[in-house]
C-alpha cells in the first residue's frame, strides 16, 4: 500500500549511510508494512469515532490482532483488498455490538464457539507465508497462550465493565470465521493445483 514512500525513505536512509544497501529490502518491508499499520488503526479509530465506539474499537483490536497474528486465517490477495476486508469487518463489528444487545449467556456462548473453532483450527496458514512443522507448534502454543489470557481478561472485564465483555467474544468468534473462510480458501486452492 505504501510501497512508494517507503522506497523513497529507504532510498534517503541508504544515502546518508544510515543503513547498509544490503538491508534495503527489509527496511523498505518494514517501513510499509508499519505505515499500513498505523493506516489501518487510524481508521478503524475514525470508524469508532463515527460509531461513538471508540473505546469498543479499540478493545476490538487489542484483542483480535494478536490472537490473528498467531492464528491466521483468510488473507486477501492484494493489500487494499485486505484494507477494505478489514475495514468492512470492524464497520460489521461495530454494528452488531451497537444494535445488538448481548446477554452473558450469549456472549458466552459466541466465546466457546470463537474458542472452540479456534483450537481445531488454528493456526491457519497461507500459501504467501507457509508454515513448516516447527512453526506450526509455535503458532498453535501462541494461540492458545492468546486465546486463554483472552478468556480470562473477558471474564475479568465482565466483572467490571460488562459492556467490554461482548467486545473480547466478538473478537474471539470473528478470529474463528476468518480462520473458516482460510481453511476452505486454502481447500479451493488445493482442488485447483
Amino acid at each position: 500500500m505504501f510501497n512508494s514512500i517507503s522506497e523513497k525513505i529507504t532510498g534517503l536512509l541508504i544515502r546518508q549511510g544510515t543503513i547498509a544497501d544490503s538491508q534495503k529490502e527489509l527496511y523498505r518491508y518494514g517501513f510499509n508494512q508499519g505505515f499500513t499499520m498505523v493506516f489501518n488503526v487510524i481508521t478503524t479509530l475514525i470508524i469508532g469515532c463515527v460509531f461513538g465506539m471508540v473505546i469498543q474499537s479499540i478493545v476490538f483490536l487489542m484483542a483480535y490482532i494478536p490472537l490473528r497474528s498467531y492464528a491466521g486465517g483468510y488473507h486477501a490477495s492484494t493489500p487494499w483488498r485486505c484494507y477494505f476486508i478489514s475495514l468492512i469487518l470492524m464497520i460489521v463489528v461495530l454494528a452488531i455490538i451497537k444494535l445488538m444487545s448481548f446477554s452473558v449467556i450469549g456472549s458466552g456462548v459466541i466465546l466457546g464457539i470463537g474458542t472452540i473453532i479456534c483450537v481445531a483450527l488454528a493456526p491457519v496458514e497461507d500459501k504467501n507465508k507457509p508454515l513448516d512443522e516447527a512453526e506450526q507448534k509455535v503458532y498453535k502454543r501462541r494461540t492458545y497462550i492468546i486465546l486463554f489470557a483472552e478468556v480470562c481478561i473477558s471474564i475479568l472485564i465482565y466483572l467490571a465493565m460488562k459492556e467490554m465483555f461482548s467486545v473480547i467474544c466478538l473478537s474471539v468468534f470473528t478470529e474463528s470465521i476468518m480462520l473458516i473462510f482460510g481453511k476452505v480458501k486454502n481447500a479451493f486452492n488445493k482442488a485447483l493445483i
